[in-house]
């Protein structure tokens, strides 16, 4: 079939290898069709801008071309949206178009999977869009990895979604599932908005949104992130206060991952979260001189009402450091300014000793899998600690710590740990 006859089709509605459905074409009419007469297809009223629209349908097969066809016809337009319906595998990473406003979404229960296992790509990347405040929403889709057919993590190349530089980036109700890195990434963004999205089983961070400045993270549900469940970052070598940093983490379901860590900046809130079984620590705040992250001290945050339950001693994840707290001010030789640590709970209740270990507890990224992830490969520790947990529910590290004033805690609940509130002044 030549390339021409091939376009012409696709124009149509033809079915090649799945189909594309172009919305809005140059031969697009203002009509709408009455009664039950009317085509199957799409409505389109009104005139809509030529190659802004696509649907593409997947019936399982590799549908790589047409995502970038639509792509392609989006560019060129400047602007537009594509929707997915069925089930696509993927068999190339996927570079978003350079486009104003993009939008990706699923139609009923659309998924898209990473093809050609062990291959590294990423679904969707784009690192530094050429258009004038650029905003990408991606929505109600389920996109699938190759964590199964690959049971080991991945370099950088082997993330789900990475994008950078865009002016608004918003992703709701999307499920991440099985990829060997990072899950959502976007760096160096003016806006970010992840909601309503769920991330199970990732060897990395679950999201990863260092470097932008007003973040919000409401109401995901993730579990199993053998890395940070939630990282925001002051990226390196940035040390102007004056920068705005913002971040909210709320409402968030969180199983087993090294929990939330915010690496500098002002007006941090973290609030309402549950984080059980979290590995190291459940809340992470400070600063990593080694890679330059989170230069400009903390200011005016809110660390409150979070449950964190079922903490794991940091003895048992080797290459993850030395930290074992339920919340954590790792600021050594800076001053936190206006913190507030309140109503917080902070627990260990499972039982452990001599012969248990962690799958016994029935935990493991899925079914029939009970070990955990470590720097030096899968390990499932015998936890014999006993009932009392070694780790900390409080520990605060600056040079101003025992400031109560600027850093108050109060209002938090413990229990079985070896130690509530550790204050330790460094400078």
């Amino acid at each position: 079939m030549s390339i021409g006859t091939r376009r012409r089709l696709l124009r149509a509605g033809g079915i090649v290898g799945g189909a594309l459905f172009l919305l809005g074409g140059e031969s697009s009419r203002a009509t709408a069709q009455p009664g039950p007469a009317a085509s199957t297809g799409p409505t389109i009223l009104g005139r809509p801008l030529p190659d802004t629209g696509y649907i593409i349908h997947g019936d399982g097969g590799d549908t790589t071309a047409l995502w970038q066809e639509a792509f392609a016809g989006i560019a060129r337009a400047g602007r537009g949206f594509v929707r997915a319906t069925g089930e696509h595998t993927i068999s190339e990473g996927l570079e978003l178009p350079h486009a104003t406003s993009l939008l990706i979404s699923g139609d009923g229960d659309a998924v898209l999977r990473k093809g050609k296992a062990g291959r590294a790509f990423r679904l969707f990347s784009q690192d530094q869009p050429q258009a004038a405040l650029p905003i990408l929403v991606v929505r109600d889709i389920r996109l699938i990895g190759d964590w199964d057919e690959v049971t080991s993590d991945g370099g950088d190349d082997t993330r789900c979604l990475a994008v950078s530089g865009y002016h608004r980036v918003v992703i709701r109700n999307v499920a991440g599932e099985g990829f060997r890195n990072m899950t959502f990434t976007a760096g160096d963004c003016d806006e970010v908005e992840i909601d309503a999205c769920r991330v199970l089983r990732c060897a990395r961070d679950a999201i990863n949104l260092s470097g932008s400045r007003f973040v919000k993270v409401t109401n995901c549900t993730i579990q199993n992130a053998w890395d940070d469940a939630i990282a925001v970052h002051v990226p390196r070598n940035v040390t102007d206060v004056n920068r705005r940093y913002a971040t909210i983490i709320s409402n968030n379901q969180i199983l087993q991952a090294n929990g939330i860590k915010v690496l500098g900046g002002h007006d941090i809130t973290i609030t309402g979260n549950q984080l059980i079984a979290p590995h190291n620590y459940g809340v992470l705040l400070g600063w990593d001189p080694y890679w330059r992250e989170g230069a400009v001290p903390h200011a005016n945050v809110i660390i409150a009402d979070n449950i964190i339950s079922e903490m794991i001693s940091h003895d048992y994840l080797p290459g993850q450091g030395r930290i074992g707290v339920g919340i954590c001010f790792a600021d050594a030789g800076r001053k936190i300014s206006s913190t507030r640590v309140t109503g917080n709970i902070i627990t260990k209740y499972k039982p452990s000793g001599a012969g248990v270990h962690y799958s016994d507890w029935g935990f493991g990224p899925h079914s029939g899998e009970h070990r955990m992830l470590t720097a030096d490969g899968w390990k499932d520790p015998e936890l014999i600690h006993g009932h009392m947990g070694k780790g900390i529910g409080i520990r605060i590290t600056a040079s101003n710590a025992d400031d109560v004033n600027e850093i108050a805690v109060n209002g938090n609940t413990f229990a079985n740990l070896a130690a509530d509130v550790e204050r330790r002044v460094e400078r």
